[in-house]
Formats: structure tokens, C-alpha cells, sequence
């Protein structure tokens, strides 16, 4: 049995055939959707002060990042109770300014629906 090599044009036109395709469905590749929001749906039983790693800037209820804002207000009483009510400003362990596509640090600073120094109303 003769194994048949392709030409030289038959290979140009082949390549020429897929670069064609390519080009007409970039777009439906490339094609972003929506960004639907995130939801998470936790039982609440993470600890306030609890700190870990996230992605993209839409934080969970409760959760803000650790790039050195001021916790004095009252809304955030339930964090300085636990940490420390010496402790003013957060640290600042966010090495990227565009959050929206790199890893934040958040940390819990208080109950999923508590607004305001209100009570979380438990289920």
C-alpha cells in the first residue's frame, strides 16, 4: 500500500482553509458572557475575623477586602470585638490594584445580613 504525501499547495490551501475558519468564528470564540453576579450559599458559620483568598471584586455578605480601610465606624464593632478594639486600620495585603482579575484577601467583618450593628436573625 502507497501512503500518499500531500503537496506543497495542497498543505497551503489546507492551512489557508483553517485560517479562514478560524477568523470567521473568533468571534463566537472569543465572546464573553454576562458576568452573572455570585452567589454563596454558606450557613453563616465561618467566624468573623475569618481571613481567605478570593477572586474578582463581588465579596460575599459580610466580607470586605484587607487593603487597609478604616474599621473605627460602628459598622464594623463586631470586627474590632474580635480582633481588637485598639486596631483602627486593617493591614493591607493586596499587592494588585485591578482587582476585578487577581486574588483578594477578605476577611469576614460581620454576620451575612447584620446591617449596622443589628442582630442576625437565625433560622
Amino acid at each position: 500500500m502507497k501512503i500518499k504525501a500531500f503537496s506543497l499547495v495542497e498543505l497551503m490551501i489546507s492551512l489557508i482553509v483553517i485560517s479562514l475558519l478560524l477568523v470567521a468564528f473568533m468571534p463566537v470564540l472569543t465572546k464573553r458572557t454576562k458576568k452573572s453576579p455570585v452567589v454563596v450559599k454558606t450557613s453563616d458559620s465561618v467566624p468573623i475575623g475569618s481571613i481567605i483568598y478570593w477572586l474578582g471584586e463581588n465579596y460575599p455578605d459580610g466580607w470586605m477586602p484587607l487593603d487597609g480601610q478604616d474599621i473605627s465606624s460602628d459598622e464594623y464593632s463586631e470586627l474590632r470585638n474580635v480582633i481588637g478594639n485598639s486596631i483602627t486600620n486593617l493591614p493591607d495585603y493586596n499587592l494588585f490594584d485591578n482587582q476585578e482579575n487577581s486574588v483578594t484577601m477578605i476577611i469576614k467583618y460581620r454576620k451575612k445580613g447584620a446591617k449596622n450593628n443589628q442582630p442576625t436573625e437565625l433560622k
